[in-house]
């Protein structure tokens, strides 16, 4: 069995994500068919700093957050005062958004091929992802047949939100509710250079 390309793993993972809304998409397959151009054609623009900003705001279009939120800190939840879940929200919205746009920017991925698959509670968007002579197979998860926002992802058989959820977990019982906080949030102004998840 051949090892995942970690590099190739987590850029087409960010390439995903990114591929967001399509103007008039209405369903997952329209979202991933509509998009992959814009994908590319943001990474053609040649000022680092529109070009981050043009893919925070496919991000912010694509991705469900509050879904994606609910579903890593669901073991958590009970152990957070309001306030805190309030600073949670927005340390590691703003650690996720930086995190996926640094990684985003490499014109060599490109998301080639996808086959949609639909369950009872979840449609499923399988997406090939190469750069040079490797290839990743991403799932993005939507929350229904006719959703047009991302609520989660598996890559390497292993699903985004459950890896978040874990390092979580652990944090909380090992540190405490405010240390886990305070983590996030200076994760969340340094996650440009963080190769870690948190």
């Amino acid at each position: 069995m051949r090892k995942p390309n970690a590099l190739l793993t987590v850029a087409g993972i960010t390439c995903c994500i990114l591929m967001g809304m399509g103007a008039g998409a209405s369903s997952p397959e329209r979202v991933v068919k509509h998009t992959i151009v814009r994908l590319s054609r943001i990474l053609e623009i040649e000022q680092p700093q529109k070009r981050t900003a043009r893919l925070i705001d496919e991000l912010r279009r694509s991705f469900d957050y509050k879904g994606f939120e609910a579903r890593v800190i669901q073991d958590a939840k009970s152990k957070l005062s309001p306030e805190q879940k309030k600073r949670f929200s927005k340390a590691f919205r703003k650690m996720f958004e930086r995190k996926i746009t640094a990684l985003a920017d490499d014109p060599n991925i490109r998301c080639t091929d996808y086959n949609v698959s639909s369950g009872d509670n979840e449609t499923e968007v399988m997406v090939s992802c190469v750069q040079s002579t490797s290839t990743e197979q991403v799932r993005l998860h939507f929350p229904g047949p006719n959703a047009t926002k991302i609520v989660d992802i598996t890559f390497s058989g292993a699903l985004l939100s459950r890896n978040y959820r874990g390092i979580i977990n652990k944090l909380l019982r090992r540190d405490g509710a405010e240390a886990l906080i305070v983590r996030i949030e200076s994760k969340s102004a340094d996650s440009l250079t963080q190769k870690s998840l948190l």
